[in-house]
């Protein structure tokens, strides 16, 4: 899937995968591949020289982050055997909704609480998620940091964050909460202490996973109607290339070299506290992670991050790279100058080469760090990069506790 039809990491990732296919005496080892892309794509055009089964299109004039609902959305979700009826019907029924003019607008009125909010200085969009829905949080974070992180401006989403006291949370947050039918203990009494600290909580109800595109649909809509609310044009993505540029000339100059890295100075401890002493009220830390995505290691940066709230009262995000760079890396750069960015990469990344390729993933995964340390730069971010080896989750916990002191 790629809507450009040029987007590095699924077609690095079709190359090994072909070879592998093809070093295991798959006969037509296309034929076991789709593409899901918009009309005209270079990868179009390559899906059928290399004998793809099919080729999906897209409508190109549906962004990618509002493309849910059509064929990049909708294809793996038939792959996969879900019965797409209940749910196609649940967001027939959302949309309608969203048509009504009055108050009862589903979409608008989560778009004027998410927007309005902005003007009073809260513009980091906490979302409390069950443990049923966390997943929807990705999706969400996209949506809202890739539409409305431009021009300075931003909805700042905040996923995957612990529970603090209500006093632990900055004037600058509001909160979201995606409820279940039936609750959960845990998520309502959070924000119910939350509702009777003073901070505005919005409820969004969703019963089931069933009403999942229902819910893609009032989430689109409401960030385009908050997104007018902030003054943002939410169909572009102006900074995403700007990494993306970088990268490819990182990659052609110095992969693999100590200037990928960038900080490299002290230790990982050393410069993270460093970076957390130009921290002020209003930042949040944008963590990521160019590491090896594992549950260990993901608690470990939960870890992490509630240490850094605990420590500076800001609040902070978390993403893998080089995923982040296609969703939150649209708001790092663009967004309010709020952002203080930690690169991590792998110090002691194993050589795994790309098929036709005169570079591997791991020289890939450097350039994309380098060229988003060098993009954050040119746009006067506050970044820094620390490179770990060994024991990832246990480097990142040390880290947690070198600020915990």
């Amino acid at each position: 899937s790629s809507k450009s039809g040029t987007t590095a990491e699924p077609l690095s990732l079709y190359r090994h995968f072909r070879a592998a296919l093809e070093a295991a005496g798959a006969p037509a080892a296309g034929s076991h591949f789709a593409a899901v892309t918009d009309p005209g794509t270079p990868l179009e055009d390559f899906a059928r020289v290399e004998g793809f089964r099919r080729v999906f299109r897209a409508p190109p004039d549906v962004g990618g982050r509002f493309s849910a609902l059509s064929v990049f959305g909708v294809v793996p979700a038939a792959l996969i055997c879900n019965d797409l009826g209940p749910l196609a019907r649940a967001a027939r029924i959302m949309a309608n909704a969203c048509r009504d003019s009055g108050a009862d607008n589903p979409g608008m009125r989560l778009g004027a609480v998410l927007g309005g909010l902005v003007a009073a200085g809260r513009d980091k969009v906490t979302l409390i998620t069950p443990p049923v829905f966390d997943r929807l949080g990705l999706w969400i974070e996209q949506l809202l940091a890739e539409s409305t992180g431009k021009l300075g401006k931003g909805l700042i989403p905040i996923a995957g964050e612990s529970f603090f006291r209500p006093d632990e949370y900055g004037a600058d947050r509001q909160f979201v909460y995606v409820r279940p039918r039936e609750g959960n203990d845990s998520c309502d009494g959070h924000t119910t202490e939350l509702e009777r600290a003073g901070q505005p909580v919005e409820r969004v109800d969703m019963p089931d996973p069933g009403a999942l595109w229902a819910e893609f649909f009032r989430w689109e809509f409401a960030v385009a109607a908050a997104s007018s609310l902030i003054g943002v044009y939410p169909f572009d993505q102006p900074d995403v290339n700007l990494a993306k540029d970088k990268a490819r000339d990182a990659l052609s100059r110095t992969a693999g070299s100590d200037t990928v890295a960038g900080v490299r100075d002290g230790s990982p401890e050393e410069t993270f506290l460093d970076l957390l002493t130009r921290t002020g009220a209003g930042d949040y830390l944008a963590i990521g992670a160019f590491l090896p995505e594992t549950e260990d290691l993901t608690d470990a940066f939960g870890v992490l991050r509630q240490a850094v709230t605990r420590r500076t009262g800001i609040a902070s995000t978390f993403g893998y790279g080089p995923r982040y760079l296609h969703s939150t890396g649209q708001l790092h750069k663009g967004g309010p100058d709020s952002a203080v960015m930690l690169l991590i990469t792998a110090g002691d990344a194993r050589a795994m080469p790309i098929p036709g390729e005169p570079h591997g993933f791991d020289s890939l995964a450097e350039a994309q760090a380098a060229g988003d340390l060098d993009a954050l730069r040119s746009v006067g971010r506050r970044a820094a990069t620390v490179s770990l080896s060994g024991d990832y989750p246990a480097a990142v916990r040390s880290m947690a506790a070198a600020i915990s002191q």
